[in-house]
C-alpha cells in the first residue's frame, strides 16, 4: 500500500460535522469515499470549529502552529467558511430592522475570505506543488423561506467562486448550493440550519466530484 493520502479539513461547524451522527460528517464521508475501491489509505485531521466566522478561521490559521503544519503537510485541504458570517449579519439585520446592516458584515466577509484563502494557499504551497489541491465549498441557502436570503447567499458564493478562480485549477469549488437547492426539507437537521446525515453525504459527494479528476491519479 502506498503512503496515505493526507486530508486537512479547516472551517466551521460543517467541517466539525454538526447535524450528523458521530463520524458521519462530510469530512469522514469523503475519507470513506476515497478509500472505497482503492488500494490506499486516507487519513484526515479535522479543524472545524462550531460558530467560527471567516475572520476567526483566519485568526486561527495565523496563530495555531499545529494547524499550519497540518495544512502544510496535507495532500488535500478542504475549507468551509461564510455561513456564520451570513447568519450573524442576518441576525443583526432583523434585530436592528435595517436592511443595510447586512452590507458591512458582507463586506467584511469578502475581505476576510480573500485573506483566508490566500493564507491557506500560501501555507499549503498550493501553487508550488503538482500534488496539492485546495477544495472550498460554496454555501447552500440555510434560510430558503426568507425572501432576501437568495440575494445574500449569491453574494457570498460569488466571492467564494471569484477567489477560487484567481488560483486557477489549484483551488476547486464544491458546489453545495446547487446540490441543496429545492431539497432543503430533506437535507437539514432538526435545527433547520445544518445538514443532517444525508445532507453531509451530499456535501461529501460535492467535494468528491470537485476532486474527481485529481483523485484518479491516486
Amino acid at each position: 500500500m502506498t503512503n496515505p493520502i493526507k486530508l486537512t479539513a479547516v472551517g466551521d461547524s460543517l467541517t466539525f460535522g454538526t447535524g450528523a451522527p458521530e463520524r458521519k460528517g462530510f469530512v469522514w464521508v469523503v475519507q470513506e469515499l476515497w478509500r472505497s475501491g482503492r488500494p490506499l489509505d486516507v487519513v484526515h485531521r479535522n479543524y472545524g470549529v462550531v460558530g467560527a466566522t471567516t475572520a476567526e478561521t483566519l485568526e486561527r490559521l495565523l496563530a495555531n502552529g499545529e494547524l499550519r503544519r497540518a495544512v502544510a503537510s496535507a495532500d488535500v485541504v478542504t475549507l468551509t467558511a461564510g455561513g456564520n458570517d451570513l447568519i450573524r449579519a442576518a441576525m443583526r439585520m432583523y434585530i436592528q430592522g435595517e436592511t443595510r446592516s447586512m452590507k458591512p458584515g458582507m463586506r467584511a466577509f469578502a475581505l476576510a475570505y480573500k485573506d483566508l484563502l490566500g493564507e491557506l494557499v500560501a501555507v499549503h504551497r498550493t501553487m508550488e506543488r503538482d500534488d496539492a489541491r485546495v477544495v472550498v465549498t460554496d454555501c447552500y441557502n440555510p434560510f430558503p423561506q426568507v425572501r432576501d436570503a437568495v440575494l445574500w447567499i449569491n453574494f457570498v458564493n460569488r466571492c467564494i467562486h471569484r477567489c477560487a478562480a484567481s488560483y486557477g485549477g489549484k483551488v476547486l469549488v464544491a458546489r453545495s448550493y446547487d446540490a441543496f437547492l429545492g431539497r432543503e426539507a430533506h437535507l437539514f437537521a432538526d435545527d433547520g440550519v445544518h445538514p443532517n446525515e444525508q445532507g453531509h453525504a451530499v456535501l461529501a459527494a460535492c467535494v468528491a466530484e470537485a476532486l474527481s479528476s485529481y483523485a484518479e491519479g491516486w
